[in-house]
């Protein structure tokens, strides 16, 4: 049986996690850094995709997606300017650029292998794909029941009668990204921006919480709380792991942190606006951090609970997952140690050299000096000893 970390664990699926949604009332203001909704009105209905294929009906909701917080396993997109005044249109729950095909019936599919993305002209009545001369396939929702193509010629002749037979979607834009440390990153064709993220996050006061983040973090401690404390990775003497506190106020995007304080803001916390970089789960930083944005199976390392640090392998274990925002510690050390340097500088005299301080650091970890007795050589500055900062004048 697969088990989870307690929340703490300073580690979001799609699944979608997604936020509120504003409609786009100027087609000329669509561009590559913002993420879409596509959407059917009729009456007070509101028909969204599903995350399955295109054929295989809709999802209505009655309230106004402007208002609405989530929009779960539903077909969200990126833009991507295909010249002349074209677009490529990639789907971000599946993954995928979304294509026309002209097979009977004319529909929508995921980009097949080896064929280059379909363009789309959109204008302020269609969504349009131009196959050939004279044939232009217009992104349609069918009888209020499924998402398809139909000749734009087609679409002059709509009966009176049923003024539903053919709707043409509208484009919703993400104002506020939401995550949840219960979902998974969706995986983003790229950078995009956004009027604010919502993080759903878990931490626990006086305990080291991992935190890996997608966008940056001005002012961390205006969001988290007064007291809390960053530190990030610095370099590994022996078998201590050593993190040093930040002298900014601002964590960086995909970058590991831990973070402590005795008094955490509450959950939810707000970011203004800010710029999302989406990366892949399970990337490395640093050569031995590895970040969860999805849910991931530990492998051997160190992971992080409210008991401390605790060695983890998944060969004699049971599975482990990560929930994402956190990170773990890939490494083979052998009863490993974890040191947090604040920023309380030492004098030199205080240290002192004995076999176990061989190897000087840099403030970003890098060894400068394989052992420390060559200390006096090292040009002015700030470095690493024995799992302390030191000053030399």
């Amino acid at each position: 049986m697969k088990k989870y970390l307690l929340p703490l664990l300073a580690t979001i699926s799609l699944s979608l996690s997604a936020g509120c949604w504003k409609k786009v009332d100027q087609i000329s203001t669509l561009n590559e850094q913002r993420v879409y909704l596509i959407i059917s009105e009729y009456g007070n209905r509101y028909y969204h995709m599903k995350n399955d294929l295109y054929r295989s009906g809709v999802y209505y909701s009655i309230p106004d997606p402007s208002s609405n917080d989530y929009f779960n396993n539903y077909f969200t997109f990126q833009l991507k300017n295909a010249g002349d005044g074209y677009w490529n249109l990639y789907n971000v729950c599946r993954g995928s650029y979304v294509n026309a095909t002209v097979y009977s019936p004319a529909s929508l599919i995921d980009k097949p292998d080896g064929v280059e993305p379909s363009k789309w002209l959109i204008d302020d009545k269609y969504i349009k794909s131009h196959i050939a001369d004279n044939l232009n396939l217009v992104f349609v929702l069918r009888n209020r029941n499924y998402y398809g193509l139909v000749s734009e010629s087609v679409t002059k002749k709509v009966s009176h009668a049923k003024p539903y037979e053919y709707l043409y979607p509208k484009i919703y834009e993400l104002s506020t990204l939401t995550l949840d440390e219960n979902s998974d990153f969706p995986s983003y064709l790229s950078s995009f921006d956004v009027d604010s993220v919502v993080l759903k996050r878990t931490f626990v006061d006086n305990v080291k919480n991992t935190l890996i983040l997608p966008f940056d973090v001005p002012n961390y401690k205006k969001v988290f709380g007064d007291n809390v404390v960053a530190y990030e990775y610095s370099c590994v003497e022996g078998n201590t792991i050593n993190f040093t506190e930040i002298d900014s106020d601002k964590l960086n995007a995909n970058t590991p942190y831990l973070i402590k304080g005795s008094s955490f803001n509450a959950s939810p916390y707000t970011i203004d606006a800010t710029t999302i970089y989406p990366v892949s789960s399970g990337q490395k930083y640093n050569g031995n951090v590895i970040g969860a944005y999805k849910s991931m199976q530990a492998k051997n390392g160190y992971i992080l609970t409210a008991k401390g640090i605790i060695k983890y392998n998944e060969s004699n274990e049971k599975p482990l997952l990560i929930q994402p925002y956190r990170w773990y510690f890939n490494s083979n050390i052998s009863n490993a140690k974890l040191n947090l340097i604040d920023n309380h500088v030492s004098s030199i005299s205080k240290i002192k050299y004995n076999h176990s301080l061989r190897k000087v650091f840099d403030i970003q970890g890098r060894v400068v000096s394989e052992d420390y007795s060559n200390f006096g050589s090292l040009p002015k500055g700030i470095y690493i000893v024995g799992g302390k900062k030191v000053v030399k004048h």
